[in-house]
């Protein structure tokens, strides 16, 4: 058992939709369309980030992230992590991501 399968959803579910919430208005891209089946580049792209981040940011488990994913598998969320953490590094995309992270940084 790890500690992501005890841990409460509530709270997971509110910093979901702000994650969704920071990265659709980076993007552009409406939330809808990022729980959706679309595989164009950039939508899939930023569905990815989501996932990533949520997995980072949450404590849910990947199954649960697939799930809330428009029914995805867990691998796919996997794939997601691993995906973003290569395009990090790129330096058109690292300010918007960077973007979207400060956007869900609590105001001090």
């Amino acid at each position: 058992m790890n500690t992501r399968s005890i841990m409460p959803i509530k709270q997971d579910a509110l910093q979901l939709e702000a994650i969704i919430s920071a990265v659709s208005s980076v993007w552009g891209i409406e939330p809808k369309i990022l729980l959706g089946r679309s595989r164009e580049r950039p939508v899939a792209f930023a569905r990815h980030l989501c996932m990533a981040l949520a997995y980072e940011m949450t404590n849910m488990t990947q199954v649960a992230i697939g799930l809330y994913f428009g029914k995805r598998h867990h691998t796919s969320v996997l794939h997601a992590t691993i995906k973003v953490s290569q395009v990090r590094r790129y330096k058109d995309i690292k300010p918007l991501i960077e973007e979207v992270i400060t956007k869900l940084k609590p105001a001090a």
